[in-house]
């Protein structure tokens, strides 16, 4: 008995500026559940990511160890929205939203999953400078917090 194929509709990507279907490496259409799903985990991660860079330096309290990687998370958090970089996940994460059939956004992360609750009404390219001095500022007072606590302890 003969499968019949569903075609699979050119999904516009406005990174790469023209239609494509998107396929998986042995070229039969990916499966929308998995890149759905793969999506949603790339989102928990870039979420995790971007707390961790604004709140990881409270960790420094349980062990000042993870301040090797905590400080380079949050030089490259400061360094992405100060250089009006995107971060690799953005992409990553629009991807497999197509491949999953869903919509794609248009900007980064911080615009798309953020704005919408901090600023309904948009995001100016101020606002991802004022987010990358923030991010760095901040961590400077909460790492300058955490030394005066372990010394005065």
């Amino acid at each position: 008995m003969q499968r019949l194929e569903t075609a699979r509709p050119a999904v516009w990507d406005p990174r790469l500026g023209r239609r494509f279907v998107a396929t998986n490496a042995s070229g039969r259409g990916a499966s929308p559940r998995l890149a759905a799903m793969a999506a949603d985990l790339v989102l928990v991660i870039h979420t995790a990511v971007a707390l961790f860079a604004v709140l990881g330096g409270f960790l420094l309290l349980l062990d000042p160890r993870l301040g090797v990687v905590h400080l380079p998370v949050v030089a490259w958090s400061s360094v992405v929205n100060l250089a009006g970089w995107t971060c690799p996940l953005t992409p990553l994460e629009q991807r497999l939203r197509v491949k999953a059939g869903q919509g794609t956004f248009e900007g980064g992360w911080i615009q798309h999953h953020l704005e919408p609750v901090v600023r309904p009404l948009g995001m100016p390219r101020r606002m991802e400078l004022i987010a990358g001095v923030s991010v760095a500022a901040w961590n400077i007072l909460v790492y300058t917090g955490v030394l005066w606590l372990r010394q005065s302890a």
